[in-house]
Formats: structure tokens, C-alpha cells, sequence
């Protein structure tokens, strides 16, 4: 769905742009839930505390995209973290924007 709205709208360059901040918000662990979150928010997106992790909700105006999920501490490794931004920029529909 979302690569027809792509497709049908003209190219800003705010896509590539997103795609380069959740990239570096997952580059650093021990700052990556702090910083997705903010990505997140900044969205529209709405916050809620489940346990052990934040949801993230996105408003009923943007159907279609999932709940997000980030946890509370900071990865242990460096991996955690970049796979949460590869799986943010899959959800978003923009991996293939690159």
C-alpha cells in the first residue's frame, strides 16, 4: 500500500531522509530505544508502557502500519539495535528506496 502512495506522489526526499534517521538511531544500543521513540513519536505515533517494552500505537489516520514495539533498557550488543531500525524501515515499506 505504501509504495502505491509512493508512487503516486512526487519525490521529496523526506523518505531518504527517515530512512537515514532510523539508521543511526539503531547504530548506538545503549541509545536506540530512547532515540526510535523519538523517531516514533514525532510520526504521530502513540506511547504506552507494556511491561519490559514501549509500545507504540500509530493513530487511526495511518491504517495499515503496525504497533511498534522498542524496549525499556539498551540492547547488550550492537545488533539489537540495527535490526530494530531494518525492521522499522521494512514496516515503513522504504527498504526499497535505499
Amino acid at each position: 500500500m505504501m509504495e502505491k502512495i509512493l508512487a503516486r506522489s512526487e519525490f521529496s526526499g523526506r523518505a531518504v531522509a527517515l530512512i537515514h534517521q532510523i539508521k543511526s538511531a539503531g547504530r548506538d544500543g545503549n541509545q536506540m530505544p530512547a532515540q526510535i521513540g523519538a523517531i516514533l513519536s514525532s510520526l504521530g505515533y502513540a506511547k504506552t508502557t507494556d511491561g519490559k517494552h514501549t509500545k507504540y500505537t500509530p493513530s487511526d489516520e495511518m491504517f495499515g502500519l503496525n504497533v511498534e514495539m522498542v524496549p525499556k533498557t539498551p540492547s547488550d550488543g550492537m545488533r539489537g539495535g540495527k535490526n530494530k531500525a531494518t525492521d522499522l524501515i521494512k514496516s515503513f515499506g522504504l527498504q526499497k528506496l535505499k
